[in-house]
């Protein structure tokens, strides 16, 4: 409505002489030589609506010429006073759309930290992947391990990636400066200070206070991650320590072992909770989000998940052999690699597996020997010995996985982290398999190598 009052005030160019000769006309045909009362009220109700003054005799004229510049200026006064209303108004409307583009934004955050919560989240990361494919390429090779490295975990904030290896070595790599800090190990170490056994797992808390690494000691050991110090060691498995988790954002610590049960602890008064009976062989892998529960795959060749507070699990059956590594999506899927060399994407709601990629990383169906879902989104990473990593984007409507690129990396890929951002993925690549020496490929170099990732 402003422009319309606008243009019609600007545009007006009707010329008010003519309107005043009329008027004088008819002053002129008065038999009595002046205007009447009611002529006067008249006249005066259309100078209220021409904006203009009349004559009614020659002694008004000075002061009509006063009333014509005052007039002029009131005029200039509403032409400003329009367009400055109209400026507001346009500031108005645009501030108006600001704020409904800040709440639809606020709002859609609001609905994925709910659905976060709730482990429902799926948010779209792949697609970055397959549209910049040539942005994924090694960006830094760190060495340190003397002997194949078996696993590895990066804190939350990308800041430091924690090894572990066959040469009962741990380290702690700073990801941005590539500077390490090794503390070796072997039978003939302080067992207070070091591992005296192989090192097959490793996890790290959301705060990055501690991590913790577990091997064929069957010991879980607890470290400081500044002084980089262990700071206690639980006992009670009666097997290697295959698989170790924290639960994020708390102090609960998962461990999975050859001797097929799974054991829970506390960090914050360093105590052991309970042990979780089920598995028919070794427990291989374990993964944990927020919710009070764990998810386990192992060589029985099935999936369990354990739900802490009710004292119940359920169970789940798909691969044809061992199943080796183990990925949460969310609270509600999760994905698995076995030996069968599948690849398969589970419901909670289902006990079988909703969707199985066979042959995942060729014809030949090597061994799966490692996989991560950067959490709460559709991208999914596997490791094999094929010379491959495989990146996957999953579909949440069909609950399928469709590889997108595969990024050559020789040697046996035995573990895959990222962080949180998902800007980033750490591979601990070896000449032989975790487990054991079935195989061995003597043209590559023990190394952990950094991936970066088109996502942000």
């Amino acid at each position: 409505w402003m422009g319309d009052v606008a243009e019609d005030f600007f545009l007006d160019d009707e010329d008010p002489t003519t309107t005043l000769q009329v008027l004088k006309k008819r002053k002129g045909k008065d038999p009595k030589g002046a205007r009447s009362k009611k002529q006067k009220l008249e006249y005066s109700d259309l100078d209220d609506n021409v904006n203009f003054n009349t004559y009614s005799s020659s002694e008004e004229t000075g002061d009509s010429e006063d009333e014509s510049s005052e007039e002029k200026e009131t005029t200039t006064e509403k032409r400003l006073r329009l367009a400055q209303s109209y400026l507001k108004a346009l500031e108005t409307q645009e501030s108006t759309e600001k704020i409904g583009d800040a709440k639809a934004g606020l709002s859609t955050k609001l609905k994925e930290e709910a659905e976060e919560a709730q482990g429902r989240l799926v948010r779209d990361v792949a697609h970055q992947i397959k549209e910049n494919t040539e942005d994924i390429k090694v960006i830094r090779v760190l060495r340190g391990h003397q002997l194949p490295p078996t696993c590895v975990a990066v804190s939350e904030d990308g800041s430091t990636a924690f090894s572990g290896s066959k040469d009962c070595s741990v380290i702690q790599w700073d990801i941005e400066t590539g500077k390490k800090k090794i503390t070796r190990g072997g039978r003939r170490s302080d067992t207070k200070n070091s591992a005296t056994a192989q090192v097959l797992s490793i996890a790290v808390s959301s705060d990055k206070k501690f991590y913790a690494t577990g091997g064929r000691d069957n010991l879980v050991r607890i470290w400081d991650t500044r002084s980089n110090e262990i700071i206690h060691s639980f006992s009670g498995h009666k097997g290697a320590v295959t698989a170790l988790k924290f639960r994020r954002d708390s102090y609960q610590l998962f461990s999975g072992s050859e001797d097929r049960t799974i054991k829970t602890w506390n960090l914050d008064p360093m105590m052991y909770t309970e042990t979780l009976y089920g598995h028919q062989s070794g427990v291989m892998g374990i993964d944990s989000l927020y919710k009070e529960r764990a998810t386990s795959c192992g060589e029985d060749k099935t999936c369990r998940i354990w739900k802490i507070v009710e004292e119940s699990q359920l169970l789940y059956r798909g691969h044809s052999a061992s199943i080796d590594c183990l990925s949460l999506v969310n609270e509600e899927l999760f994905v698995t690699g076995a030996q069968d060399g599948a690849v398969g994407v589970w419901h909670a709601g289902k006990k079988r597996p909703s969707f199985v990629y066979a042959k995942a990383h060729g014809p030949e169906t090597p061994w799966i020997t490692s996989i991560s879902a950067l959490p709460f989104t559709d991208l999914v990473a596997t490791g094999s010995y094929d010379g491959n990593l495989n990146f996957w984007q999953f579909s949440k409507n069909k609950q399928i996985l469709s590889r997108i690129h595969s990024l050559p990396m020789s040697g046996f890929i035995n573990g895959i982290a990222m962080p949180k951002s998902g800007e980033f993925l750490v591979a601990a690549v070896g000449q032989e398999h975790r487990l054991g020496r079935w195989w061995r490929n003597k043209d590559v170099r023990n190394s952990i190598q950094i991936v970066s990732l088109p996502t942000g």
